[in-house]
């Protein structure tokens, strides 16, 4: 059959193809990174402030953050615990008694609570 086409049809057929399989690989590829994404920690706004406001709060204290790292882990993964938790599953309509104000102050809390706990383990 290939034989008896003319030469345009062949090269017709040929971009055909390859254009064929480069959108199979391009929609295998937003695929993967969209199912990615919908897996990825994508925090709540109220969420990202607690963790935001808590990081602040915990920098102030400038000499013990520069220096040592395991309390800015530490702190950050306690700060992603203990906010994903309070505030992680948050719409409109069920978190609409946390405003702003108290959000950071939980976000403050909780980094004055792990800088606290780190230093009593660690120093």
């Amino acid at each position: 059959m290939l034989s008896k086409m003319s030469k345009s049809d062949k090269t017709m057929f040929y971009y055909l193809g390859l254009s064929l399989l480069l959108l199979i690989v391009l929609g295998v590829l937003f695929g993967i990174s969209s199912v990615k994404e919908s897996f990825s920690g994508n925090k709540t706004e109220r969420e990202e402030y607690c963790y935001n406001q808590g990081v602040k709060k915990a920098k102030k204290n400038k000499k013990l953050w520069k220096k040592k790292r395991s309390l800015r882990d530490f702190t950050k993964d306690e700060l992603n615990k203990y906010c994903e938790t309070k505030f992680g599953k948050c719409t409109e309509r069920n978190c609409y008694a946390y405003d702003k104000t108290k959000v950071s102050d939980y976000g403050k809390d909780v980094a004055r609570d792990a800088v606290r706990k780190w230093v009593n383990n660690n120093l």
